[in-house]
């Protein structure tokens, strides 16, 4: 075995001493002789195609974007249905089964406005009339209001309460509507999205009572998608539009408003006729 003595150390220490001045001396030359960075700008063209690909980005991302508000403003509509649903039942609870009725005049029922005292009565179990509160669908901005003009309440759903027979262009026939909640059947339908064709065209009418219909159009057009629609049940759904029929109306001509009810109570004359009412664009 070798044993070192205090000269080998010595060695050793300016052995390493001399190692670290000449890896000092050789990083020193490399830092001086280093290629200097040059900064580079960005040309019009690299500009150009960096803009394009945002603007192509925006295009594949807005049909999404617009997929997730349309979802949004549907299930915020939805929860007004359902909140409307609950003050029926509510005040049918309160008054033998009846409920408040939509606005009846000449005959006729309107299934968009209330008279004055049902709104009352619809307010009494917090179903209040304030704008672009719960009786209108979002999508449908500055409803409901006070029309002085025909004493109403014009509101941004259809209310099918209280209505006894309906009107179509086949003919009128008893209604399947509900005006007692203890004998109206659960698939009854009692609130609806306004899903109506104005003066022969969707988005027709230039009154105020239809403004911004249908409240669910299609991405590139005025046609309906669908509604949502409130059953005597509580229960809140979406109808593709294809399944609606256009049942009843103040106005069978100009006034053509559709909704969904399951038939199976009709009478055999409305059943015949539903081909017939069945929507059409």
């Amino acid at each position: 075995m070798k044993i070192f003595t205090a000269t080998d150390t010595d060695s050793f220490s300016a052995a390493e001493s001399g190692s670290r001045q000449r890896w000092s001396s050789i990083h020193s030359e490399l830092s001086q002789t280093a290629v200097p960075q040059e900064e580079h700008a960005f040309t019009l063209a690299e500009l150009v195609v960096v803009l394009g690909m945002f603007a192509l980005l925006g295009l594949l991302l807005l049909p999404a974007m617009a997929g997730a508000a349309d979802r949004s403003q549907r299930a915020r509509c939805q929860d007004n249905l359902r909140r409307i649903a609950l003050g029926v039942t509510m005040y049918a609870g309160n008054n033998g089964g009846r409920v408040f009725a939509a606005r009846s005049a000449a005959g006729t029922y309107v299934q968009i406005a209330l008279n004055p005292p049902e709104a009352a009565a619809a307010t009494g179990v917090g179903l209040t009339f304030e704008t672009n509160g719960v009786w209108t669908c979002p999508n449908r901005p500055r409803l409901p209001f006070y029309d002085a003009a025909v004493s109403q309440w014009t509101i941004g759903y259809q209310y099918f309460g209280g209505i006894r027979q309906w009107m179509n262009p086949v003919g009128t026939f008893p209604s399947s509507s509900p005006t007692n909640m203890n004998i109206a059947q659960p698939h009854w339908a009692l609130a609806a999205d306004a899903v109506l064709k104005v003066d022969g065209a969707w988005g027709g009418g230039s009154s105020a009572w239809y403004s911004n219909l249908p409240p669910h159009p299609a991405e590139s057009s005025l046609l309906p998608q669908g509604g949502n629609e409130a059953f005597v049940d509580g229960s809140v759904q979406w109808i593709q539009v294809e399944k609606m029929f256009f049942l009843s109306s103040w106005n069978s001509s100009a006034r053509l408003a559709y909704w969904y009810q399951d038939p199976k109570d009709f009478s055999g004359s409305l059943k015949s006729a539903l081909p017939i009412l069945r929507f059409a664009p």
